[in-house]
């Protein structure tokens, strides 16, 4: 899985997270917090294509158009 994360600060403290997960420093659900704080959340293809279905991008004419019409 390629992570990506919301910063480079956000990395270094994932990555020493992750650290202290595997040693049995911190518990899962504090890990979980770290993943939500730090990573970017992924989204499905089929997620992805539902969000731009629902998208409503009003259109307009330009300006050029716009002038040649009158």
């Amino acid at each position: 899985m390629n992570k990506r994360y919301k910063s480079e600060a956000m990395e270094a403290l994932y990555e020493n997270a992750v650290a202290m997960f595997d040693v049995g420093g911190i518990s899962e659900e504090r890990m979980r917090y770290y993943e939500n704080a730090c990573l970017v959340p992924e989204i499905s293809l089929s997620q992805a294509a539902k969000n731009l279905g629902s998208a409503s991008i009003p259109m307009k004419p330009s300006r050029v158009y716009a002038s040649k019409a009158n």
